[in-house]
């Protein structure tokens, strides 16, 4: 499957495919620098709606920036797409503090993943900001209810993960829980990655 082409050229060799609603799991996200900032930014581009899940940003000072402390912005938007960050542990400086980092990670986002209804328009409890009117589309033709025939607020699943391959477990769960594909990104072997 290729995200990113939702191309309505007829010379395009490959051919388009409807907008999808992605879920991006990926503990690091932008204000920290990762490819996957790119990424996300190119699926938008290309006509997707794009969810993401993240941690607090750390990676660059190893500690989690004031604006981000004590419950602030969890929920952001960057270049088009929603992100959402779930309570991970500073990094700092050493194997047990990156291993705690990860560890936090895979707890806060499974917690996320188990207990949050994926099912509603807006899967993380607020205000829907787009408004949409499933039944509406329905009888046009248009998407005709998509959200409530695949019983989840996304189509598919992309995991970016820079280490360790843990880290995909919350989407493992999503995926298993909605019966959504999970496409997996790995960056890092694990666990060469703590001792560097």
């Amino acid at each position: 499957m290729d995200f990113f082409n939702n191309s309505q050229d007829p010379n395009d060799k490959v051919s388009p495919i409807t907008s999808l609603r992605i879920l991006v799991v990926t503990q690091c996200f932008y204000p920290d620098i990762y490819a996957v900032n790119d990424i996300v930014e190119e699926m938008v581009k290309r006509g997707h709606k794009v969810t993401v899940l993240t941690g607090l940003p750390d990676y660059t000072t190893s500690k989690i920036p004031p604006e981000y402390r004590h419950g602030k912005r969890r929920h952001e938007h960057y270049k088009g797409a929603d992100v959402y960050r779930v309570q991970t542990i500073a990094r700092h400086h050493g194997p047990i503090w990156r291993s705690l980092n990860y560890l936090s990670f895979v707890v806060t986002g499974s917690f996320r993943a188990w207990t949050q209804d994926f099912t509603q328009a807006d899967v993380w409890g607020r205000k829907n900001t787009e408004k949409r009117d499933f039944e509406k589309d329905a009888a046009s033709g248009g998407d005709k209810g998509r959200q409530e025939e695949t019983g989840a607020g996304f189509d598919v699943i992309y995991v970016w993960e820079v280490s360790p391959v843990t880290m995909a477990v919350p989407a493992i769960r999503l995926a298993k829980r909605y019966r959504k594909p999970l496409f997996l990104y790995c960056m890092d072997i694990w666990p060469e990655c703590v001792k560097a």
